[in-house]
């Protein structure tokens, strides 16, 4: 239901894409979170430590350690730092 109501926005902000990234890892759809991060940098909107936060969390959730810390890289390769918040969620899938 959540993509659904977010194919109904017609031009998502990184608000909207944070909402998305997050309803799919409560979902254990850590992979349609990664889709929709993906989706929202080739569509030009500049993802914010939210965003980035909620697939680190989706990946951290299922145990996939590796796939969180990669996407925290990329996010600091991006230019941006990671806050109290991310490192929180780094630290609670170890």
């Amino acid at each position: 239901k959540a993509e659904y109501w977010f194919s109904k926005i017609e031009r998502p902000d990184s608000k909207a894409y944070a909402n998305i990234i997050h309803a799919m890892g409560l979902g254990r759809k850590d992979r349609k979170a990664e889709k929709y991060l993906q989706e929202m940098l080739k569509t030009g909107v500049k993802g914010d430590v939210v965003c980035y936060t909620n697939l680190i969390d989706a990946y951290g959730r299922q145990g996939d350690l590796e796939k969180a810390k990669s996407w925290m890289y990329k996010f600091q390769e991006s230019g941006s730092q990671p806050d109290a918040l991310l490192y929180g969620v780094i630290i609670n899938a170890c």
